[in-house]
């Protein structure tokens, strides 16, 4: 018999794992991974992080308000979502200091 904080867990882990993936489904991300120049590569589109920091909200919200899981079980996704977009701009780095506006 699986207990309900099994369930949770799982859940917390699944929605942990899709934040990631989704995250790095982002052809700036996904190009920076390979070693690839995006510009070169997707010749001159415009990227922007505005659909990663989206995305990232979205999961932790909807974990929030759809999902009937005890906050003490979802601070592991909080704290991904808090640490993921600096991470991954301190590290692959970030379409938007291209910008000019």
């Amino acid at each position: 018999v699986v207990g309900p904080a099994v369930i949770e867990i799982a859940l917390v882990v699944g929605m942990m794992a899709q934040l990631i993936m989704t995250t790095f489904t982002e052809d700036w991300y996904m190009a920076k991974l390979l070693g690839l120049d995006p510009k070169v590569v997707f010749e001159g589109r415009f990227f922007s992080d505005s659909w990663v920091l989206l995305v990232i909200d979205a999961c932790v919200t909807i974990s929030h308000f759809v999902f009937g899981v005890r906050f003490c079980t979802l601070w592991p996704l909080e704290l991904l979502g808090l640490l993921q977009y600096p991470c991954v701009v301190l590290l692959l780095g970030s379409p938007e200091a291209d910008s000019v506006v």
